[in-house]
């Protein structure tokens, strides 16, 4: 027995005395989003030997089009669409819908009206606004097979600062995945929200004063999102329509953007959108939203109940951030943590009008590479 005590704890020794695997990357993308894909797009034009996109699962083209599927409209402003134009041509932005609609009373009436809507919660108001089209399959143009050869899909358990040592291999950033292994990096790229960042910081007194200011106000807002895809035309014109949840109850609202109706196909596509309490954790509790949202959609809609529907679905946790102070864009870009994103600091005229992927877009615009 004590020999065998022995050789046990001679072989617990021998493993933690093992280095721990690590990997250096100068440049680290971090997420599983649009953001972290259009980043990784970005730095991997100009240096293709100094980039992995680190993600939790595999991330791939395909994932990429079921998100943006998934998507609700983001331009909802002349001044917004005419930055990005500018900025982005190559997205085609087109075509702006001039009205959006509420549900009252069993009828329809334009926001802006006569009629007062429902009370709206705040994440909601954005959508009040017509919406431009636009394509934002434009944007990508890299390949699966570059995707796979530079991403390293890892569960990160932490996250902690540096000060460089090594000239050669700067690291200004050590993560520690859930197998133990380390990946240092000099500059990382955060794709997700600033406050995930903090959340994973092991010594968070080393974190600048200016970011903790600008996270701590921040608050997440989660949802899910459902792109139901109609075999014949259910609603015209295309446009946005926020419709109650209850005509009971204050359960917020489901926002409904209609796409052209396509008469060589005979097919039209709603995108529809819930933000979800925080007591609905359960997958069969957000099947049970996506239940109701359709029986909502036919009372409405008639017509939506009779076509036959096809529906992809998206749950986000961070689909929304409230908070964000501008003001202190200038004070965090001297960080070498970039953030990228939906919840990033921007630096724009009426930047409270960049929201969702106008603020990602702006956001990456500003990144000095």
């Amino acid at each position: 027995m004590s020999g065998f005590g022995l050789r046990t704890l001679k072989k617990k020794s021998d493993n933690e005395n093992k280095e721990k695997k690590r990997t250096y990357v100068k440049h680290l993308v971090f997420g599983e989003n649009l953001a972290s894909v259009l980043t990784f797009q970005k730095l991997y034009e100009q240096h293709p030997a100094d980039v992995k996109m680190l993600t939790r699962n595999p991330y791939s083209t395909a994932d990429i089009h079921h998100d943006l599927k998934c998507s609700m409209q983001p331009i909802r402003s002349e001044e917004v669409a005419n930055k990005l134009i500018g900025m982005y041509p190559q997205l085609e932005i087109f075509k702006k819908n001039e009205d959006v609609y509420f549900y009252k009373d069993t009828k329809f009436h334009k926001f802006g009206g006569r009629a007062k809507s429902h009370d709206l919660k705040e994440e909601e108001k954005f959508y009040q606004e017509p919406f431009y089209n636009y394509r934002p399959e434009n944007l990508i143009h890299l390949t699966d097979e570059v995707f796979e050869q530079f991403q390293l899909n890892k569960i990160i358990n932490s996250i902690d600062l540096q000060a460089p040592t090594d000239l050669l291999e700067k690291t200004n950033f050590r993560l520690t995945t859930g197998d133990d292994e380390i990946i240092d990096c000099e500059y990382l790229y955060f794709c997700e929200t600033p406050k995930r960042f903090f959340s994973m910081i092991t010594k968070k007194n080393d974190v600048p004063d200016s970011i903790a200011e600008y996270i701590a106000p921040l608050v997440n807002y989660r949802a899910i999102t459902v792109y139901f895809e109609c075999s014949g035309e259910v609603y015209e014109p295309a446009s946005s329509m926020i419709i109650p949840q209850s005509m009971t109850h204050e359960w917020g609202s489901f926002v409904l953007d209609f796409e052209e109706y396509d008469a060589s196909t005979n097919t039209q596509n709603i995108k529809a959108l819930s933000f979800i309490d925080e007591d609905i954790m359960q997958e069969e509790e957000l099947a049970k939203k996506i239940r109701h949202m359709q029986k909502v959609i036919e009372r409405v809609i008639p017509e939506f109940g009779k076509v036959e529907v096809s529906q992809t679905i998206k749950y986000s946790e961070e689909f929304y951030t409230d908070g964000i102070n501008d003001e202190l864009a200038p004070k965090l870009g001297e960080f070498p943590v970039k953030f990228i994103g939906t919840a990033a600091p921007i630096q724009m005229e009426n930047s409270k009008d960049f929201q969702y992927l106008p603020r990602t877009l702006a956001s990456l615009e500003s990144l000095n590479i």
